[in-house]
């Protein structure tokens, strides 16, 4: 850089673009009170007196020679010079730091800072701004973030830097994120169990599937109050091999809840429908018995290729399970479906529905149940003595062979989903419908209160972004989203090529008076910003809840966008605009559940997990485990950068003693770092951790069993175990050496993402 030396008088100095000045140019004021223009990229190097420094807006100024340490606020204007004088500065971005360091208070244009000693404070505005730690080393530093607030502590200096987006180091660049992911704090594991049968090859939707390991899924889940003794319990309806051509029957599984703590019930699993699984659950409030009861619809789970009618997985069933007291009372309620179904298989409870929903069909106050059957929608009325009645009629029949009236040439739909509930506001409840697998258009039919919906008395609705042709909405929730006392529709939608290749929420807002606007971008996001939008074949679940998570009075939306991906949730601002949350749930299957078990006031979750463990794929082991949600309210972030330090450290000692699941955990990750900073070496927190999850009397069986586990992903057979064993029984290496070995394989590094989280940063609580 050529440097412009002056008097040490008061100069008037011209350094401007236009007059040849640039990027390279260094202007010395020297001594005297100077008036300096600056052009883009040309640096101003303070010295004694009282400057006015007029900047372009993209130029510079240097403290490198100050003998004090450099205070400068850019929203005021000026800059104590670190000479014993204060200048007068405007249109500065750049900022060279003096090597006693200082303080810095940014604008919202976004600036770049030079720091490189001794103490440095930066509280920089809303514009993009850089921290350049010049010719510094991360891994020589401890860097931690507290909400919008950077500390970097090191070699005697402390670095505090406020609402900066890029910290550049020699080695790395870390970007600051100032709101953290939530995370799932581990609670327990409700209960397990082993399978190992295999199925046969199989096709499914034009896809040929190797024989493969049974898998099973959650669906359909309930929250439900069973014995009525006011908490929530959940009941999840299962799916086993489906389309596989195994046995898809299992019964539910059934967790109570007994003074807060979610229990696993054998014996009232055992007493739930042993059925193949439930496409659509809900409840009814039974009048007769003044209790509330469970309903579940299902279709074929079948391999695809079957023709007998009378095994007993053949066709879904309509089940009623009453929760006062908990027993399956399906035979008492439905005597015969007069399905097709029913009449092929010999059982009164058959049905093939893909739809199912409950309310008040015919506005006398008692919910019903409208079933969408293959072979002819029909609805069980409610009656004040209990029993139900059959009622079928031309318009429930046409809805399974639905031709969109308004589109030429279209073809008969798919009934996917409905749903019941008043959106005119008239008292009684409505019908939506969602069809798909042909070009159709969704609607609402108006009811009549006589169980009477016709095409006439009907509106459409707005079709989702991936049109008429290819849309498949999954499901309806009916619910007002905006606080303005009307019900307004939210519809997972999915698309029909790639096959339920991805999914997205439509938000639809009613005008009071039942019809509906699309909303989406509005409310919720462009879907098109969405990476879950436009997946691939079958890319989704069905895993999402509309509930209020933070006791706010608005209702949220949580959930899991498919198999392999962590949860998320949206939370409503109470006006019906939504914001997405992301949740550190870890890997290893969807949470397929969620609410307040215990009454503290944070959400849990319910997760399936299956995992291999042989690496032939040949058994698996499938789990329900309780999480909890840290906080409703995304935090400040509070973060780790030092992965080469203490913070990488602790997530080794995670990934190994707990899995990569470990380092998602705040918590755990906070009592980590406290350790360290108490002094405790790295084999006295690994020493800790295998304490924390085996109990200080560990066997040498399970220590080995759980680290091959975390870092290899699958049980270790008995010659390894045996092996690892007698090396340490043997003395040649000790339970600790072990765990230090596996913490420090490439491995467990690959695992936990060691390098990625050297750039983003590990969250934590202190």
């Amino acid at each position: 850089m050529p440097d412009h030396h002056y008097t040490e008088g008061d100069d008037v100095i011209q350094a401007t673009t236009a007059l040849g000045f640039g990027s390279s140019d260094i202007i010395y004021g020297d001594g005297g009170n100077d008036t300096v223009y600056l052009g883009d990229g040309v640096t101003f190097a303070s010295g004694p007196g009282n400057d006015i420094i007029v900047g372009s807006g993209n130029s510079s100024y240097a403290a490198w020679a100050a003998q004090k340490p450099l205070i400068m606020n850019l929203v005021e204007g000026w800059a104590d010079d670190g000479f014993g004088a204060r200048d007068q500065v405007s249109g500065i971005n750049t900022i060279h730091m003096s090597p006693l360091g200082g303080e810095i208070i940014g604008t919202d244009a976004g600036e770049t800072v030079f720091a490189f000693g001794n103490n440095v404070t930066l509280r920089l505005g809303d514009g993009h701004d850089v921290v350049q730690m010049w010719q510094l080393q991360s891994q020589d530093y401890s860097i931690r973030q507290h909400g919008d607030t950077v500390t970097i502590k090191g070699n005697n200096n402390v670095f505090t830097l406020k609402g900066v987006d890029s910290i550049v180091f020699s080695d790395i660049t870390i970007t600051p994120v100032y709101e953290a992911s939530e995370a799932m704090l581990a609670l327990a594991t409700l209960t397990s169990f082993v399978e190992t049968e295999m199925s046969e090859g199989w096709w499914y939707a034009g896809v040929y599937y190797e024989p493969q390991l049974v898998s099973y899924g959650a669906q359909a889940p309930l929250l439900t109050d069973i014995g009525q003794d006011g908490d929530l319990d959940a009941v999840i309806p299962m799916s086993r091999g489906y389309r596989t051509g195994v046995d898809t029957r299992y019964s539910m599984q059934v967790f109570e809840n007994i003074g807060g703590q979610l229990v696993y019930s054998e014996e009232l699993s055992a007493q739930t429908p042993f059925v193949a699984g439930s496409r659509r659950s809900d409840t009814l409030f039974l009048e007769r018995t003044q209790t509330e009861i469970l309903v579940t619809a299902a279709h074929d789970t079948a391999i695809e290729t079957e023709t007998r009618t009378d095994i007993p997985w053949r066709f879904g069933d309509l089940t009623f399970t009453n929760t006062k007291p908990f027993a399956d009372i399906t035979h008492q309620i439905v005597s015969n479906t007069r399905t097709e179904a029913a009449s092929m298989s010999g059982r009164a409870s058959a049905i093939d529905a893909h739809s199912m929903a409950v309310g008040d069909i015919n506005g006398d106050g008692m919910d019903d149940v409208l079933v969408g059957d293959f072979s002819g929608a029909f609805a069980l009325l409610q009656t004040r003595e209990g029993h139900f009645e059959y009622l079928s009629t031309p318009f429930m029949k046409k809805l399974l062979s639905w031709v969109e009236p308004t589109i030429n040439g279209a073809e008969t739909a798919f009934l996917l989903d409905f749903a019941l509930g008043d959106v005119n506001g008239d008292g009684l409840d409505d019908l939506v419908t969602g069809w798909g697998h042909a070009s159709v258009i969704n609607r609402v039919f108006y009811n009549d209160k006589q169980a009477g919906f016709t095409e006439a008395n009907s509106s459409m609705l707005p079709v989702s972004v991936y049109g008429s042709d290819l849309s498949l909405p999954l499901k309806h929730w009916i619910a007002d989203l905006d606080g303005d006392g009307d019900n307004d529709l939210l519809i997972q939608q999915s698309r029909d090529e790639p096959y339920y290749g991805g999914s997205y929420f439509q938000v639809l807002i009613n005008d009071g008076t039942g019809h509906f606007s699309d909303q989406t971008n509005a409310r919720i996001g462009d879907p098109g910003d969405s990476p879950h939008t436009y997946g691939g074949r079958i890319d989704w679940t069905d895993m999402w809840q509309l509930m209020d998570l933070n006791n706010d009075g608005a209702l949220d939306i949580i959930g899991t966008p498919k198999h392999d991906a962590e949860a998320q949730y949206y939370l409503n601002d109470g006006a019906g605009h939504f914001s997405l949350h992301q949740v550190s749930s870890g890997a290893g299957g969807p949470h397929v559940l969620w609410a307040d078990f215990n009454g503290n006031g944070r959400v849990e979750g319910i997760k399936l997990a299956s995992i291999w463990t042989t690496a032939e794929g040949t058994e698996s082991i499938n789990s329900f485990n309780h999480n909890e949600l840290v906080s409703f309210t995304p935090p400040a972030a509070s973060r780790a950068y030092d992965l080469q330090g203490d913070a990488g450290i602790v997530a080794k000692v995670l990934g190994a003693v707990l899995g990569p699941v470990g380092v998602t955990i705040p918590e755990y990750v906070g009592i980590g770092l406290a350790e360290l900073e108490r002094g405790a070496t790295y084999n006295e927190l690994l020493d800790f951790a295998l304490d924390a999850v085996l109990s200080t009397n560990r066997s040498n069986g399970s220590v080995v069993n759980l680290l091959y586990n975390n870092i290899i992903g699958v049980a270790p057979d008995q010659v390894t175990i045996d092996s690892f064993v007698e090396q340490i029984t043997s003395g040649q290496l000790t339970q600790l050496e072990l765990a230090r070995m596996a913490a420090d394989l490439n491995e467990n590094a690959v695992n936990i993402d060691l390098v990625g989280l050297s750039q983003t940063g590990i969250d934590y609580i202190a």
